[in-house]
């Protein structure tokens, strides 16, 4: 390989990519590769791996030799495209100006706090879908125990889910107050629910 005038020179394994169908794997990782021409990185070589079915899945991966004229343009290269392991080539040796240095931190921690954002506001979303999960399968063991009381099969086949999943809310609803158990059946706590028509 020739020598190049660049800052910094990187190998990776990067891209993988894994799905279905094969097409997709494959489409997808040249979608990769010219994104990575677009950016203000230059590929020198590259090999894409024929997709390989592993497991109910197809799995491939570019190896990229790829050259960066400054060091922020490598870690932009490493937080955009997130390659799964990078070695430098050449120079043996990176030296950064403060200004440099401060640039690249500046950048990193942006994009943290950006990450940050993200998981918070992803975790708060989960939180509300499962608790509305919760109360959508609460309703619906209530509305399946309006009528009669019923035993754990009979319930679980109402509401659709596999019934030592559907014991631990039964159970709940037991210790909430909502529904009583009486040896094999249970039925609405008709004290504490009703149904407005």
């Amino acid at each position: 390989m020739t020598a190049c005038s660049t800052t910094g020179w990187l190998r990776t394994k990067a891209l993988e990519v894994a799905g279905q169908p094969e097409s997709y794997v494959n489409d997808t990782l040249k979608q990769y590769i010219a994104q990575i021409k677009e950016a203000k990185i230059k590929i020198v070589d590259s090999h894409i791996e024929k997709a390989e079915k592993k497991e109910q899945f197809y799995s491939s991966f570019a190896e990229l030799e790829i050259a960066a004229k400054k060091p922020s343009e490598l870690m932009g290269f490493c937080f955009d495209f997130m390659p799964a392991s990078i070695e430098i080539i050449e120079p043996s040796d990176i030296s950064f100006s403060g200004y440099e240095l401060s640039s690249v931190l500046n950048d990193l921690q942006a994009r943290l706090h950006r990450f940050d954002l993200a998981v918070k506001e992803l975790t708060a979303k989960n939180k509300i879908l499962d608790e509305n999960a919760k109360l959508i399968l609460r309703n619906n063991i209530l509305l399946s125990l309006k009528e009669k009381a019923k035993t754990l099969e009979q319930v679980s086949k109402n509401i659709g889910i596999d019934a030592d999943k559907t014991e631990l809310f039964l159970d709940a609803l037991v210790t909430q107050g909502f529904i009583n158990k009486n040896k094999d059946l249970y039925a609405l706590n008709r004290e504490k629910v009703t149904f407005s028509e």
